[in-house]
């Protein structure tokens, strides 16, 4: 029955590591730009806080969660849109290194601001929690009463782990691609990606705005 929850969760983590969505770009991004070793930092922000919204979900909340909706729906549309931007205004660092003008500073700290970056940006999209809810809502109803908390902790683990495998593989392409480009498309692909999260982040507000219905 458990190893029955953990293969139910593998498809439902396939769904989501392929959905084009905030965090999987911003792992992209951070693959091509930083590294392989600090997109997986991100990716395990990104996991942690994923981690905090099934609990989350589970403990049911989901009787509050349009307001939660309506709040952070707002926060996300803002910290995407600004990120966005700041992604297409920016240049990437590999430029930077090949600048002499321009000393690569490396902060100590880099890679707890990075764990952060993918957990915030992640947990701030309402639409992740709502994704959240949505499916503790349908297991609940087909998990085993005696063994309840045993069977979620299995199928979410399954969800999880899939999903941050997949983002393993995703920044190891990424970066292994990266040594295919050279500098200038480097920054092409920066702002490009940059474009699609400000347009992820405008799509957001309207949804949660009513503006948009899908």
């Amino acid at each position: 029955m458990i190893i029955d929850a953990f293969l139910k969760g593998i498809p439902v983590g396939l769904v989501l590591a392929f959905s084009f969505g905030p965090a999987f770009f911003l792992v992209i991004q951070t693959a091509l730009e930083k590294g392989f070793k600090k997109a997986i930092v991100t990716s395990i922000g990104v996991s942690s806080s994923d981690a905090l919204l099934i609990i989350i979900s589970l403990m049911g909340i989901s009787a509050i969660n349009k307001l939660l909706a309506d709040i952070l729906g707002i926060i996300a549309s803002i910290i995407l849109i600004i990120y966005g931007l700041v992604m297409v205004f920016s240049r990437p660092d590999i430029l930077k290194q090949r600048n002499p003008k321009i000393k690569d500073i490396k902060s100590q700290n880099e890679y707890t601001k990075l764990y952060f970056k993918g957990f915030l940006l992640n947990i701030a999209n309402p639409f992740v929690l709502i994704f959240w809810i949505s499916i503790a809502g349908i297991v609940s109803q087909s998990a085993p009463k005696d063994q309840f908390i045993l069977y979620n902790v299995f199928f979410f683990l399954g969800i999880l782990l899939t999903v941050f495998s997949m983002d393993v593989i995703k920044s190891l392409l990424a970066h292994k691609f990266k040594d295919f480009l050279r500098p200038r498309y480097m920054m092409y692909v920066n702002r490009t990606i940059g474009v699609i999260i400000v347009i992820l982040g405008i799509i957001l507000i309207f949804r949660t705005l009513g503006i948009l219905n899908f």
